[in-house]
């Protein structure tokens, strides 16, 4: 009689171990699962910062292209109203104002403000 008590003990006692390990794996899931949503939200906060670095990187690059390429410009258009005999030097501004213009076509903007720079530039150096 006491040896199926004991018995009857010993299953009850691994019933509850097992479902107490389950209950455990069940719960180590649970946060790998959120472990892995939190790594994959970190990984796109990073890929938006990347993208906005480059961005800013562009815009970076494209004004140092148009202030550039208009100081170039302002430069050959009073070598240029200066005297029409310097037409070798204005040759060589003319190749500075093709690189105006394709920067121009990256975004029209730039070429705008770069234009409003040569009146400037052109009236400073007269």
């Amino acid at each position: 009689m006491e040896h199926r008590k004991k018995q009857g003990e010993r299953i009850k006692n691994q019933h509850q171990t097992v479902e107490e390990e389950e209950e455990e794996e069940e719960e180590e899931e649970e946060e790998e699962e959120e472990e892995e949503e939190e790594q994959e939200e970190e990984e796109q906060e990073e890929e938006e910062e990347e993208e906005e670095e480059e961005e800013q990187e562009e815009e970076q690059e494209l004004e140092r292209t148009s202030s550039s390429s208009s100081s170039r410009s302002s430069s050959s258009s009073s070598s240029s109203s200066s005297s029409s005999s310097s037409s070798s030097s204005s040759g060589g501004g003319g190749g500075g104002g093709s690189g105006s213009s394709s920067s121009s076509s990256s975004s029209s903007s730039s070429s705008s403000s770069s234009s409003s720079r040569l009146e400037v530039g052109g009236i400073g150096n007269q």
